[in-house]
């Protein structure tokens, strides 16, 4: 299998598991996050999977649902990483007649046998 169709597999599963996870369990999400991760919510940056849990956490949102639209990915620069751009929506506290839509991007590395998050910026993106 060439490396763009790796990358393109790979990015499928990896935002359906991600969102998936974010939506039923998210205290599992901090598993998925580089110990030196960076993670960016609309331009403030926290490192580190503790950091990040904790600006989950901060969001006071009770529930959260994703409507992933598209996953691009490509082989990053160094063999073994994935950058994936993923475009959706989100409803939040139960509120899907008021959907945010948003963009995020991904950079994934190898650590071990499996693919972890080292790089993550979020932006809602504005409808007018």
């Amino acid at each position: 299998m060439d490396r763009q169709t790796h990358s393109s597999q790979l990015g499928a599963a990896f935002a359906q598991h991600y969102y998936s996870t974010f939506d039923h369990n998210i205290e599992n999400l901090g598993s998925l996050y580089a110990d030196n991760a960076f993670f960016s919510f609309e331009g403030n940056c926290v490192i580190g999977p503790v950091d990040i849990m904790n600006r989950f956490r901060s969001m006071g949102f009770s529930q959260i649902i994703h409507k992933i639209f598209t996953v691009d990915a490509q082989p990053g620069p160094v063999e073994g990483t994935h950058i994936i751009f993923v475009t959706g929506q989100f409803a939040i506290d139960g509120e899907v007649d008021k959907p945010h839509l948003f963009s995020e991007t991904f950079q994934l590395a190898q650590q071990g046998g499996s693919v972890v998050i080292i790089n993550d910026i979020f932006r809602r993106v504005s409808q007018g």
